[in-house]
Protein backbone atom coordinates (compact mmCIF):
# COMPACT_ATOMS: atom_id res chain seq x y z
CA UNK A 1 0.00 0.00 0.00
CA UNK A 2 1.64 3.20 -1.21
CA UNK A 3 1.01 6.12 -3.54
CA UNK A 4 0.81 3.84 -6.60
CA UNK A 5 -1.21 0.97 -5.11
CA UNK A 6 -4.20 2.17 -3.10
CA UNK A 7 -6.59 -0.44 -1.76
CA UNK A 8 -10.27 0.37 -2.02
CA UNK A 9 -11.62 1.28 1.40
CA UNK A 10 -15.15 1.00 0.00
CA UNK A 11 -14.41 -2.60 -1.00
CA UNK A 12 -12.84 -3.25 2.41
CA UNK A 13 -16.07 -2.10 4.05
CA UNK A 14 -18.09 -4.38 1.80
CA UNK A 15 -15.81 -7.30 2.66
CA UNK A 16 -16.07 -6.51 6.35
CA UNK A 17 -19.87 -6.47 6.18
CA UNK A 18 -19.92 -9.82 4.39
CA UNK A 19 -17.52 -11.32 6.94
CA UNK A 20 -19.67 -10.04 9.81
CA UNK A 21 -22.81 -11.68 8.42
CA UNK A 22 -21.02 -14.98 7.76
CA UNK A 23 -19.33 -15.15 11.17
CA UNK A 24 -22.55 -14.26 12.97
CA UNK A 25 -24.36 -16.92 10.98
CA UNK A 26 -21.86 -19.56 12.11
CA UNK A 27 -21.76 -18.33 15.70
CA UNK A 28 -25.53 -18.21 16.10
CA UNK A 29 -25.87 -21.52 14.23
CA UNK A 30 -28.70 -20.15 12.18
CA UNK A 31 -28.91 -19.49 8.46
CA UNK A 32 -28.90 -15.78 7.75
CA UNK A 33 -29.82 -16.18 4.10
CA UNK A 34 -32.06 -13.13 4.04
CA UNK A 35 -29.14 -11.01 5.25
CA UNK A 36 -26.47 -12.76 3.20
CA UNK A 37 -28.08 -12.31 -0.23
CA UNK A 38 -28.45 -8.50 -0.04
CA UNK A 39 -24.96 -8.13 1.41
CA UNK A 40 -23.44 -10.10 -1.47
CA UNK A 41 -25.40 -8.01 -3.98
CA UNK A 42 -24.37 -4.76 -2.30
CA UNK A 43 -20.74 -5.88 -2.19
CA UNK A 44 -20.88 -6.67 -5.89
CA UNK A 45 -22.40 -3.27 -6.63
CA UNK A 46 -19.74 -1.49 -4.58
CA UNK A 47 -16.85 -3.31 -6.25
CA UNK A 48 -18.38 -2.79 -9.69
CA UNK A 49 -18.91 0.91 -9.10
CA UNK A 50 -15.28 1.40 -8.04
CA UNK A 51 -14.17 -0.25 -11.27
CA UNK A 52 -16.66 1.57 -13.51
CA UNK A 53 -15.64 4.94 -12.08
CA UNK A 54 -11.98 4.06 -12.75
CA UNK A 55 -11.20 4.85 -9.11
CA UNK A 56 -9.26 1.61 -8.66
CA UNK A 57 -7.82 -1.25 -10.62
CA UNK A 58 -9.30 -4.74 -10.21
CA UNK A 59 -6.36 -5.76 -8.02
CA UNK A 60 -6.83 -2.81 -5.68
CA UNK A 61 -10.53 -3.54 -5.35
CA UNK A 62 -10.10 -7.25 -4.66
CA UNK A 63 -7.19 -6.64 -2.30
CA UNK A 64 -9.33 -4.19 -0.32
CA UNK A 65 -12.27 -6.59 -0.27
CA UNK A 66 -10.20 -9.54 0.96
CA UNK A 67 -8.32 -7.42 3.49
CA UNK A 68 -11.58 -6.16 4.99
CA UNK A 69 -13.05 -9.67 4.94
CA UNK A 70 -10.06 -11.41 6.54
CA UNK A 71 -9.42 -8.81 9.25
CA UNK A 72 -13.08 -8.67 10.27
CA UNK A 73 -13.51 -12.46 10.18
CA UNK A 74 -10.41 -12.98 12.32
CA UNK A 75 -11.37 -10.34 14.87
CA UNK A 76 -14.95 -11.56 15.18
CA UNK A 77 -13.80 -15.18 15.43
CA UNK A 78 -11.31 -14.38 18.19
CA UNK A 79 -13.57 -12.17 20.25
Amino acid sequence: INLWFMISIHAAGAGALLAMVLVLSFRMQTPLTWFLVPVVLIAGAVLSSRLLLNSHTPGETWYGFFLGFVVTALLLSIF
